[in-house]
């Protein structure tokens, strides 16, 4: 398994300043080398038990904002970066905010997944 900062060459941020989110690094789930594509959690507002999560800067967000803000995103920029720094290491091709209502209708158990919004980006190197 890679992270993001490892698939598109990016030196690690130093994690001495990261109390609550230092075990909760959220990594590229699936990579795909050939096609230069990688999927994952952008950002997750709350775990599958509901509790609610900090980003790396000590931010959290909530669901709906989330949402909002995923959908203005691939609207207006999806070009991809690491915790908004080094933009343009890869472009946005899918998106999905996964909030509890979706889930709900989508039939997936309450619990199994996050509030949060799961990407597929294609990586320019």
């Amino acid at each position: 398994m890679y992270t993001f900062n490892q698939l598109a060459g990016i030196k690690p941020p130093d994690t001495s300043r990261m109390a609550k989110t230092a075990d909760m690094k959220f990594e590229v789930r699936k990579a795909d080398n050939e096609k230069q594509q990688a999927f994952g959690w952008a950002s997750v507002s709350q775990t599958a038990d509901g509790e609610t999560l900090e980003d790396l800067q000590g931010d959290t967000i909530a669901p709906d904002e989330l949402e909002q803000s995923a959908y203005r995103f691939v609207e207006f920029e999806r070009k991809a970066g690491e915790r908004h720094e080094t933009v343009g290491c890869g472009v946005l091709i899918e998106s999905c905010v996964f909030t509890k209502d979706k889930t709900e209708a989508m039939g997936i158990p309450e619990g199994t997944v996050p509030v949060g919004w799961w990407v597929l980006l294609l990586l320019q190197p």
